[in-house]
C-alpha cells in the first residue's frame, strides 16, 4: 500500500494547525505572517471605508489618497469576525503604513482601531 498522500495530507494539516492562532476565532498576531500575504482591496463595506477613512484623515491630519490592503482574512463567527488591513496613507509621499483592526459588533456593524507602523 501506499502511504505516501495520507502522510503528506497529515503533515499539511499539522503544518496549517501549528501556523495559526490557538484560538479559531482571534487573530494571529502580526509577527506571525508570512510576508506576501496582502492583497490589494478591502472587505468594509461602503459605510465602514467611510467611518474608517475618516479616522484616518483625523489621525493623520489631512486627505490624502489612502491604497488598502487585505492583511488577515476574517476569523471567529459572523456576528463577531475579526480581521486586518493595511491602509497606506499618502502612498505618492510620505507612505504612513497603517494597521487596521476591524471587529464586528454583533449589532450589525463594527467597530476599528488604527495603529500607525513604524517606518
Amino acid at each position: 500500500m501506499n502511504y505516501r498522500l495520507p502522510t503528506l495530507a497529515i503533515l499539511t494539516t499539522l503544518t496549517l494547525v501549528s501556523c495559526t492562532s490557538q484560538n479559531p476565532n482571534e487573530l494571529a498576531p502580526l509577527h506571525t505572517l508570512k510576508p506576501g500575504v496582502c492583497s490589494e482591496g478591502t472587505l468594509c463595506n461602503a459605510q465602514l471605508t467611510r467611518d474608517a477613512s475618516a479616522g484616518v484623515r483625523q489621525l493623520m491630519g489631512g486627505d490624502k489618497k489612502v491604497m488598502k490592503f487585505v492583511l488577515q482574512q476574517p476569523v471567529g463567527p459572523v456576528g463577531a469576525m475579526a480581521w486586518r488591513e493595511i491602509w497606506i496613507y499618502d502612498p505618492d509621499g510620505n507612505k504612513q503604513m497603517l494597521v487596521m483592526t476591524f471587529r464586528e459588533d454583533g449589532a450589525g456593524s463594527a467597530d476599528f482601531s488604527i495603529e500607525k507602523m513604524n517606518k
